[in-house]
């Protein structure tokens, strides 16, 4: 039998666009069988999550990435996520989460699933501003 255990380690991050968010994952084989598990890593909201190169998709699903792990080893694995570029303000406030999914070679049977809730900060630099520092009237 094929069991997949994983942990999700993150720190509070602030990002703007074009930055990477990088997840490190713990991941266990608790099963007696060797296996290449797939794993998927997201970043954004419920309804609104973006992939590795900066792929946007609606339907819950990512890219996943096959990772091989022996009968009750233990690796860590490192994914790196890229803030999309042409991101909206709105969109911005909206990548707050990640997530990590371990599944199997179809895609079908869900091991584990991890979720760090409000971890990530993502703010849209405007191009062009100004601030009035001071206004003297005599």
């Amino acid at each position: 039998m094929v069991y997949g255990q994983l942990a999700i380690q993150t720190l509070a991050v602030n990002k703007v666009q074009g930055d990477i968010v990088t997840l490190q994952v713990t991941i266990q084989n608790t099963g007696n069988t060797d296996y290449t598990f797939k794993l998927g890593a997201s970043i954004g909201q419920e309804g609104l999550i973006w992939y590795d190169a900066g792929q946007y998709a609606s339907d819950g699903y990512g890219d996943y990435r096959d990772t091989f792990i022996a009968a009750g080893q233990t690796v860590m694995y490192t994914r790196s996520l890229q803030v999309p570029t042409d991101i909206t303000p709105t969109q911005a406030q909206q990548i707050i989460d990640a997530w990590v999914t371990v599944k199997d070679v179809t895609l079908v049977t869900t091991f584990d699933e991890q979720k760090v809730f409000d971890e990530i900060n993502v703010t849209v630099p405007v191009a062009v501003d100004a601030d009035i520092l001071s206004v003297i009237v005599t």
